[in-house]
């Protein structure tokens, strides 16, 4: 199940900060059946199926490889998300917490 949560507001723009995330780069999901959700994504949603392994599907919405990927799991919960940082230092001051 997806849900989306939208603003009508514009928001405002960040300050610059190197040690902020740029964008999301990918999202992982579990999934108990990752091609019912394959299917959802490709059907509803406009996404495009751009690899399968044994272990997960991918999908994109541009030309980038995927956006989303529905790992095969026991369970419908997030693997990760990945964040694309300024540089090497920026991910180890993030990470530092």
């Amino acid at each position: 199940m997806f849900r989306f949560v939208t603003a009508k507001k514009r928001a405002k723009k960040l300050r610059s900060d190197r040690d902020r995330p740029m964008q999301i780069t990918h999202v992982v999901l579990n999934a108990r059946d990752r091609e019912a959700c394959t299917r959802f994504a490709v059907d509803v949603l406009g996404f495009r199926l751009s690899d399968r392994t044994g272990f997960m599907n991918f999908v994109r919405c541009d030309r980038v490889h995927h956006a989303i990927a529905y790992a095969k799991a026991d369970n419908s919960l997030l693997n990760h998300i990945a964040f694309e940082m300024a540089d090497i230092d920026a991910v180890m001051r993030a990470s530092a917490g």
